[in-house]
Order: structure tokens, then sequence, then C-alpha cells
């Protein structure tokens, strides 16, 4: 992401990483999608 790029993410990190933009009226419509991601996270950082 340039955008991680430009806050100064390192390269690597910036390449690998989901960036969501929301909008802050969002609230607790957003919990599944988080969840979903944390459950997405935790199965892809068990295969090793």
């Amino acid at each position: 992401s340039h955008v991680l790029l430009a806050v100064g993410v390192d390269h690597d990190e910036a390449r690998t990483a989901v960036r969501f933009t929301l909008p802050r009226t969002l609230t607790a419509s957003l919990n599944p999608v988080a969840d979903a991601v944390v459950d997405a996270v935790t199965a892809v950082g068990s295969r090793g």
C-alpha cells in the first residue's frame, strides 16, 4: 500500500498488509467483519 509506505511502514509489511478505510459512522455493523478478519488471520497463522 502506498499509503502505508508514506506513513513509514516497512516495505515487506506494507506489501502484506490488509488496510481498511471505513466511515466514522460505522460501528456495531463492523463487528462481524472484524470477527471474520481475526478468524482468517488466525487460520493463516496456524499454517506455519
